[in-house]
């Protein structure tokens, strides 16, 4: 069996933060100190008076995104992200391209502003002046969310939250990376991103700071802003390998694809593929790269899910849930070594069918649960990073449907779901997600045990719910009531009884009341509506007309046996 460590989880809402140096400025630039400010922005800005969530869902609601496209592969992807989570929580999404230009960004705004829809969604061209930007959508009492790039500190006093990749965080852990692939010494230069962003400061003086503390025999030998672009990055490369020679060991790209390109284009042509290169990714033609050799390492920024976080902290905060002041991707690097798993990562899956679990435990199948808990356990494994939060809500309502299940055994499993508390505690308690899952599977199998115990032989889940219905009839009952108590959704146990019994649920459930009734009302005079409760119906009215559809009669016209009354 593979490590648990296989399975990672990540927080979107945690890093670890210094204190903060009394004057940062005093450092050199080579000195991690002397960043303080950017790198950690946000985290302690003081936050203005924000609007009120409606608590409502995000369904229905109208989201303006605002953000550089440029054509990048990078952002295509992002807003590929955005949609399909958009189209996940049912909301309406409008995307705004401003192609790099301020001027267009600022109008967009204006426009965005105007429309006023529930939220915008911006990726700040600039960090300095953005404040001003969002100040405008504060101002308007429109909830904003900046993502993918960091605005300057004051602008954080004007969001719900911040999304996106950790930058510093991401190159600080790529140039350890670097490092050890190039043994600690060697020259090497900087592909930077667009000037301005806050991605130009991070990704250049990350590197720098970390380098010069960790591998102080590495020498920086230029740095080049090149726009992103292929053929102005494809000719600073040249330029540097007629400067440098065999003294330039190493590349550093701030984008694994254009620029990338244009770096790979340019080692190519002067045949100098031994020159080790690394860059921020995660895009579909960075992953390409680092398969055909071209790249040693990437970061892992998936664009997809950088679109995907925006979006499901808008959907949280439309909900009424506390939301984090910044939510970061995870961090994490891809090789060679797991190139194919991570490509794993980007394909679409359906969502887990917890329906399925509690219809195999329910009927005991242990083959079946075993099968369940094996595939889920291959799925995550090739997912390889989960978010904390999702996979913290998935075991809880796993955990949730089990003890559904205890709770509805005849008699009830009391010892396995009456202890709630102690419950969450054990699953809390586990170290990994593999444990996690390990320790659920047990429980269901003890949950099979126990049902297995009070039965000779499992009895399909259809007659169960027959059997329920027979000894419960006089009680409310729905659909939804049983979902709830057998831990199925209701429209899946509506299916399994039509297949399983040839009639609906509610069909069935009145041919029972009204037999009861029926017997009743042969047996001593009473009135339609107390005969209506007695069988299970609140509306007396109803009664009679189920009474009458079914038998023909109103319920007043019934005979009593052996006395000859109407």
């Amino acid at each position: 069996m593979p490590a648990n460590e296989e399975i990672r989880l990540w927080s979107s809402g945690k890093r670890p933060v210094p204190p903060r140096p009394e004057f940062p400025e005093i450092y050199p630039e080579t000195d991690e100190r002397h960043w303080y400010d950017l790198e950690f922005a946000g985290w302690d800005a003081p936050r203005e008076g924000q609007p009120l969530s409606p608590g409502d869902g995000p369904a229905g609601k109208k989201i303006i995104s605002i953000h550089h496209l440029g054509g990048h592969p990078y952002m295509a992807e992002y807003d590929r992200g955005l949609l399909r989570e958009a189209e996940r929580f049912g909301m309406e999404l409008e995307i705004l391209h401003s192609g790099w230009d301020p001027e267009l960004e600022a109008e967009l705004v204006r426009r965005a502003v105007r429309e006023r829809p529930d939220l915008i969604i911006i990726c700040p061209e600039q960090a300095v002046g953005s404040a001003a930007l969002f100040r405008k959508v504060h101002a308007a009492g429109i909830p904003l969310i900046a993502s993918n790039l960091l605005p300057e500190r004051e602008a954080f006093r004007h969001l719900v939250a911040w999304t996106g990749p950790d930058d510093w965080g991401q190159f600080r852990l790529l140039a350890r990376r670097f490092a050890e692939l190039m043994g600690g010494e060697g020259g090497y230069c900087l592909v930077n991103h667009i000037p301005g962003s806050s991605a130009h400061i991070a990704r250049h003086w990350a590197v720098v700071t970390e380098l010069a503390k960790m591998a102080p025999r590495m020498e920086l030998l230029d740095v080049a802003d090149t726009g992103l672009d292929t053929s102005a990055t494809k000719d600073a490369v040249l330029a540097w390998l007629r400067r440098f020679g065999k003294k330039l060991g190493g590349i550093i790209s701030a984008d694994d694809s254009l620029a990338q390109l244009g770096v790979n284009l340019a080692l190519e042509e002067s045949g100098r593929e031994d020159i080790l290169r690394v860059a921020n990714g995660a895009t579909t033609m960075g992953m390409r790269f680092i398969k055909e050799g071209k790249l040693a390492a990437i970061t892992w920024q998936s664009p997809e899910l950088d679109g995907a976080l925006a979006i499901r902290t808008a959907a949280d905060w439309f909900n009424g849930l506390a939301v984090e002041p910044i939510r970061y991707l995870p961090l994490s690097l891809i090789d060679p070594g797991d190139i194919d798993e991570f490509l794993l990562m980007g394909q679409e899956r359906p969502p887990v069918d917890l329906d399925l679990l509690s219809h195999l435990v329910a009927d005991c199948d242990a083959r079946g649960v075993e099968r369940f808990f094996d595939d889920l356990l291959v799925r995550f494994r090739q997912e390889r990073i989960l978010p904390e939060e999702w996979f913290r809500g998935f075991s809880i309502e796993l955990l949730s449907r089990l003890a559904a299940i205890a709770r509805a055994a005849e008699p009830p499993l009391t010892d396995l779901y009456s202890n709630y508390e102690s419950l969450f505690k054990q699953l809390f308690l586990q170290p990994t997600p593999v444990d996690t899952l390990a320790w659920l599977r047990g429980l269901a199998g003890r949950i099979m045990e126990g049902l297995q115990a009070r039965r000779n032989e499992c009895i399909p889940l259809a007659d169960r719910l027959r059997g329920h219905i027979e000894v419960h009839f006089r009680e409310a009952m729905s659909l939804k009531l049983l979902a709830g108590r057998f831990g199925i959704s209701a429209a899946y146990l509506g299916k399994v009884f039509r297949e399983g019994n040839g009639c609906s649920f509610s069909a069935y459930l009145n041919e029972i009341r009204v037999a009861a009734a029926l017997r009743i009302l042969q047996t001593r005079k009473v009135k339609a509506k107390e005969v209506a409760a007695a069988v299970g119906y609140s509306d007396a009215d109803y009664f009679c007309s189920v009474f009458r559809k079914l038998t023909g009669m109103h319920p007043s016209k019934v005979e009593i046996e052996n006395r000859g009354e109407a």
